[in-house]
């Protein structure tokens, strides 16, 4: 198998867990589709042990999907960073920190945000805005350093935290959809600075919508979907054509 970490401090904190998690795919070969998924990394940007541990585990991950020919993409599944600052800057620095490696990857990387990713709790919403971490800052400091270029945003949405990829293997694409489960919308300002709330309440319904007439649609295999939590959408609000294809 392969060895995630040797005698440094992922030992100490996982032992066993990691040395499970390094091994080998039986079923891996050249012919499939083979990706490492990682999630809820929760990192602080500490010099705690636990986040060093942390830290190095994304950079063995990132050497694995590097080094190994068979592996051909990444996909994070959100709540990457803690999420309790007192500011922007604190959630830039932790962002920018633990994506550092997956940067360097040189295989596709595909980060989904997740509840603690936008450093926006429900008692910080309304009174502390300068807090929130906007779309255009996970743009910038995420998706724009670390995913392919040529994801696939809904249009007219540019800053949009879900979107989709197509992967092209052995003749065969498959689609790689990303969403965003965060149903808390926010107006910002060329900046990033959050303005005022927008579309709450409201925006798994537009997202599913999306899922259903565009994702789910087009000249492709095969799809993967990927979500950090569910989404709901009242069924009404949904005309019966595209219902009956997110169904299908």
């Amino acid at each position: 198998y392969e060895e995630l970490a040797s005698d440094r401090i992922c030992d100490e904190y996982y032992g066993v867990d990691v040395q499970v998690a390094s091994k080998q795919i039986s079923n891996k070969s050249e012919d499939a589709l083979n990706y490492i998924f990682i999630t809820d990394i929760h990192f602080e940007n500490s010099k705690d042990k636990q986040d060093v541990a942390l830290y190095e585990e994304v950079t063995n991950i990132a050497d694995m999907a590097k080094n190994d020919t068979n592996i051909d993409f990444v996909v994070v599944g959100g709540d990457s960073v803690q999420g309790f600052w007192d500011s922007k800057d604190g959630w830039k620095a932790a962002i920018t920190k633990i994506m550092e490696p997956l940067k360097n990857c040189t295989k596709p990387v595909f980060v989904l945000v997740g509840n603690h990713d936008d450093n926006a709790y429900s008692t910080w919403i309304e009174n502390y805005s300068e807090k929130i971490v906007s779309d255009l800052d996970w743009k910038k400091h995420v998706l724009d350093p670390i995913s392919p270029a040529d994801i696939v945003r809904p249009e007219g949405d540019p800053n949009a935290k879900n979107y989709y990829y197509d992967f092209e293997k052995n003749g065969k694409t498959t689609r790689i959809l990303c969403l965003d489960y965060n149903d808390d919308r926010f107006e910002f300002d060329s900046r990033g600075e959050v303005t005022a709330r927008k579309n709450y309440g409201l925006y798994h319904e537009a997202q599913i919508k999306w899922l259903a007439e565009v994702g789910l649609k087009g000249d492709f295999d095969e799809c993967l979907v990927f979500s950090h939590a569910d989404m709901a959408a009242d069924q009404n609000s949904i005309d019966t054509t595209t219902a009956g294809d997110l169904e299908a």
